[in-house]
């Protein structure tokens, strides 16, 4: 078995993974640079036999546009209607995908590899680990996972019960090298809201992907406990509609305690998006407005202290200038690396509005994506592999403080477990 690593062994993001066993070949994500830097993939296209996508996160599959459209791509049938969702609604043609449904634990073959998924916790509901299998050797990629989600218990499953005789084991390491180590859970992201929303008198604005679920999950029962109500987008409820196809369990439109901002200038977009493709969304709009599930600024405008808003950064201040409220606090729930601090740039205007705005308060409230160093450790702990190769990280030079065994590799450089022989890859 041959690996190499094409793009991820100095960056966060952008992952591709190629394995190699005698005429067959197949990559572990496509993914794109975070900072957009590349357009192509870095490698021969031709002879893949298969991708193996982990989860709907673009620096995962981004460029996996640029395979072959007849090409099988394995991914979670979610994974697939995230990315759709996410092409549809930013206007982008869909990928060319060739799309074949995988399940957590079952086995797919590609000729003499053997690739099984892992389900994991992550700030994508459905996310992969890949145990693949060759020439008598095992590798197992992590692919991005934490354990202090709402899907911890997946993590604890697997230290309860790793897989076995691991040759190689690609770990990511995002949060290696940050300077506060100490995460906070989705449960005290929970925490955290609801307390915001018992002692704010005015509306609760929340700025966080509409496509991670646990968030959203968390925001919906802080919302619930202050007796206030969740308003979410159209573009939000259609991903929670998604969600459908895997649990009933998580909220939805048709849900007591949620509305959707379905009229007017902040509707006006998505309507139109899910307007123009009925082929996609169906009876989706007509539903949103016959379970009343509807809401409008002026309905907010009444009361707006009885809300917790989703909502993009940017409409934020044209949304409180026509409920006419001028207290009101503004949470940041992403990654804060996504904050722009360029001089000019459409988020500072943003965020210096929003210091020079005495009555509003701007709070950051955020659960990382990805595991903490203790994680880490444990998973590489339990599983023991023979070698840990870094990946999706920036800090690949620090892994030998913290695992045993560890194998460093430059993008394009190659390992065969077979003798455990480094070589560049001509």
């Amino acid at each position: 078995m041959e690996i190499t690593i094409h793009r991820g062994t100095n960056e966060i993001g952008g992952s591709c993974v190629e394995m190699r066993s005698g005429k067959r070949r197949i990559l572990l994500d496509a993914g794109l640079p975070l900072d957009g830097s590349a357009t192509t993939l870095p490698l021969r296209v031709e002879g893949i036999d298969a991708l193996f996508v982990s989860h709907c996160h673009p620096d995962h599959y981004g460029l996996a546009s640029q395979l072959p459209e007849d090409l099988p791509v394995y991914l979670g049938e979610l994974t697939w209607r995230f990315i759709r969702a996410r092409h549809v609604f930013m206007n982008e043609d869909l990928p060319n995908f060739t799309t074949r449904f995988m399940h957590p634990w079952e086995t797919i073959d590609i000729g003499e590899i053997k690739v099984t998924p892992y389900l994991m916790d992550h700030s994508s509901p459905e996310a992969f680990a890949f145990l693949v299998e060759a020439d008598g050797k095992r590798l197992f990629y992590s692919g991005d996972f934490r354990g202090h989600g709402r899907k911890g218990k997946l993590l604890k499953n697997l230290l309860s019960n790793p897989p076995k005789k691991i040759d190689a084991m690609l770990v990511e390491g995002t949060t290696l090298g940050r300077k506060d180590q100490h995460q906070l859970s989705e449960a005290d992201v929970e925490q955290e809201l609801l307390s915001i929303a018992q002692n704010e008198s005015g509306p609760v604005f929340i700025v966080c992907s509409g496509q991670n679920i646990d968030r959203i999950v968390s925001i919906f029962r802080a919302a619930k406990k202050a007796g206030r109500t969740l308003v979410i987008d159209i573009y939000t409820a259609w991903i929670l509609e998604e969600m459908r196809c895997v649990t009933q369990n998580t909220p939805a439109m048709d849900w007591g305690g949620i509305k959707v901002l379905a009229h007017g200038w902040p509707a006006s977009r998505q309507y139109a998006t899910a307007k123009s493709q009925p082929d996609i969304f169906g009876g989706f709009l007509r539903r949103i407005y016959s379970l009343n599930a509807d809401i409008n600024l002026d309905t907010i405008r009444s009361n707006p202290g009885d809300y917790m808003i989703k909502a993009n950064l940017w409409p934020i201040k044209r949304m409180l200038q026509e409920t006419g409220t001028s207290k009101a606090t503004i949470i940041y729930s992403l990654w804060p690396g996504y904050m722009s601090s360029e001089p000019g740039s459409r988020d500072m205007e943003i965020f210096e509005w929003i210091n020079d705005a005495p009555s509003l308060t701007f709070k950051q409230v955020h659960a990382s994506g990805h595991a903490d160093l203790e994680s880490l450790q444990a998973l590489v702990k339990t599983i023991a592999p023979a070698k840990v190769i870094p990946i999706h990280t920036e800090m690949k030079n620090a892994y030998d403080k913290h695992f045993q065994q560890v194998c460093l590799l430059d993008d394009g450089q190659s390992l065969t477990l077979k003798n455990m022989e480094n070589s560049k890859r001509k």
